[in-house]
């Protein structure tokens, strides 16, 4: 069964070259996602981790799925901005 990082990358998004990520991107990441409000974090990780639908996580969460999908597309924006950020300063 597909799920939604399948999606993702079948949507034409870049792949990463290899499957493993190294120690520093990792902590890039982290951090990354430790800018996010924790509302922010939970909806991502119900969405990525859990693999759960808008609906589902609204359900879960008590807010509407139009509400779910606002502050998960501005979550995501906001994770892409931090993570950019962060990895080219250490290419610098």
């Amino acid at each position: 069964m597909a799920n939604r990082y399948d999606e993702i990358e079948a949507a034409g998004q870049p792949q990463s070259p290899s499957p493993t990520v190294d120690s520093a991107e990792r902590e890039a990441l982290r951090m990354a996602l430790e800018r996010l409000d924790p509302r922010e974090r939970e909806i991502i990780r119900y969405a990525f981790y859990d693999d759960l639908s808008h609906d589902e996580i609204s359900a879960k969460m008590g807010i509407m799925p139009d509400r779910v999908r606002l502050v998960k597309s501005r979550a995501l924006k906001s994770f892409r901005e931090f993570y950019l950020r962060l990895t080219t300063s250490r290419q610098k």
